[in-house]
This record gives structure tokens, sequence and C-alpha cells, in this order.
């Protein structure tokens, strides 16, 4: 004998939605082992159940039993009123009704991350400054941009710091002659580096982000974290030409032999710091 199927439940006639927050003591039901969660700051807009807009200031208004005050009605999120350029992160205050955009991974400036400091590289022009460097390169932070379809096929070097010949530090960003990125940092300790083993030489606008504070450092290529790993220091052959503190944009003009199979860098660059 095959027992009919047992017909569907018949739906409650309560059910419980609670919106930026709850309270413990009127949930149907509680999980005793989970942690007691916060409740929201902020702003919710756009909640829909079926096809029907929520109207959460309303509800808020005739809520039977208030217990107390914190939910404001028309809340404005000024950061889809004007949102940030270029990947910038907007970041709202709700109290102040303020907002304001983080253009830290980007290789652009100003209030909505629009402003670019740029310039075209020929292949032939190296712009290079020196600087002041009282003890250690215990912090760096390397935000940059770039794009190129240059395919002759040469080691470039797009930007390259080094220190003194009684330091020996150096910091190098470039491409091989394959379209591939290349970074390396030789500092106190093991020096690191990365490889990223794809097209670069693609005209399409790439980025660079590299931060390090002594040995904690991350390096993000396109947004996306790069491991680095340990790396054979290029051997250091002192020579006349190492006597200053100096970063080189743009190409390499320099007679120290570590960088000997580089040239100089054909297409944009885009340089924050």
């Amino acid at each position: 004998v095959l027992s009919p199927h047992r017909p569907p439940a018949p739906p409650t006639e309560y059910f419980q939605l609670n919106i930026g927050g709850y309270d413990p003591a009127n949930l149907l039901r509680t999980n005793m082992e989970a942690p007691a969660q916060q409740g929201f700051i902020g702003c919710v807009r756009g909640l829909k159940i079926g096809a029907y807009l929520v109207d959460l200031a309303e509800i808020n208004e005739r809520n039977i039993a208030p217990t107390m005050d914190g939910v404001l009605p028309n809340c404005q999120i000024k950061c889809d009123a004007e949102p940030c350029k270029n990947g910038g992160i907007c970041q709202e205050n709700f109290a102040k009704q303020e907002s304001k955009c983080d253009c830290e991974h980007t290789s652009f400036l100003g209030e909505f991350c629009m402003e670019e400091k740029g310039a075209d590289f020929s292949g032939e022009s190296t712009l290079q400054r020196k600087f002041e460097l009282v003890g250690k390169v215990d912090y760096v932070r390397l935000q940059l941009a770039f794009s190129s379809s240059d395919l002759r096929r040469a080691n470039r070097v797009m930007l390259l710091l080094q220190t003194a010949a009684d330091r020996s530090y150096y910091l190098m960003v470039a491409i091989t002659a394959d379209g591939y990125l290349l970074f390396e940092e030789d500092r106190e300790g093991p020096a690191v580096g990365a490889r990223i083993d794809r097209n670069f030489l693609n005209n399409a606008r790439h980025s660079i982000y590299y931060q390090r504070n002594h040995t904690e450092a991350t390096l993000y290529i396109d947004r996306d974290p790069i491991p680095l790993a340990p790396i054979s220091a290029r051997a250091l052959t002192p020579s006349a030409d190492m006597g200053a503190n100096r970063v080189q944009i743009g190409g390499i003009n320099t007679t120290d032999t570590r960088f000997a199979v580089f040239k100089s860098y054909s297409g944009c660059l885009s340089s924050k710091y």
C-alpha cells in the first residue's frame, strides 16, 4: 500500500523580518550559541519584497511600540549622487552627511579621483631627481599607472629608485622583452620581487600599488594582490655614477652595471607618489 504524500504545511499567519538590527527578546527562534549581532548604522534603500518596494520610513512611523529614536527618513547616499571615478572607493559619514573618495589604490588624485598627472615617454627620455636620505629606507609607498604598446623586444625600466653606493638599496619596476612585468626591491634583509607573466604591452591601462613598512609589504597589480618572493639581488659593482640617491622615471641613465640590460621606456606613465 502506497500512502499518498502529505499535503504541504499551511502558511503561518505570522513571520518576522528585522531590518537594521533586532531585539533578542522578541525573536521567534534564537540560536543561543551564535554571538549577539550589533545594529546597523547607515542608509538602507531599495528594499523590495517581491515586486513591493518597502517604505522603511513609513513603517517606522507606524511602528506599534517604537522603543527608541534613530530611524530617519529620506537618507541620501552621497556616494551615489557623487560617485568616485577610476576605481576610487567612496567613504560615507552618515552622521555628518559627508563623503570622500579614497584614491589609495589608484593612480588618480582629487576629490573624485579624476585628476591624473601623467606624461608620454618616447623611449629615449628619462626624468631624474636626486633626494636626501637619512637612515634606512624603512617605509616605501609607490602608486604608478602605465600603458604601452611598444613591441620592440627589449627590457625597459619604468621606474628605478636607487641609493648611493654605500647603501646599495634599489627598487625597480620594469617590463621584460616578453612584455612581462618585473618588480624588484633590494632592501635590508633578503631582496624580494615578483614577475607577472602576462602581456602588459597591450595598450591597456595597468596600475601598480606597493607599500612597505619595515618588513611588512603588499603589492597590487591591477588591484590583484601579488605575492612577493625572495630573489637574488643584482650584484653590486661600485661605479662613479652611484654617488647620489636618485629616482629615475621612464628610463635609465646610469653606469650601474646591475641595470645594463635595461633600456628606456616608451609609453604613458602616471605617477602618483
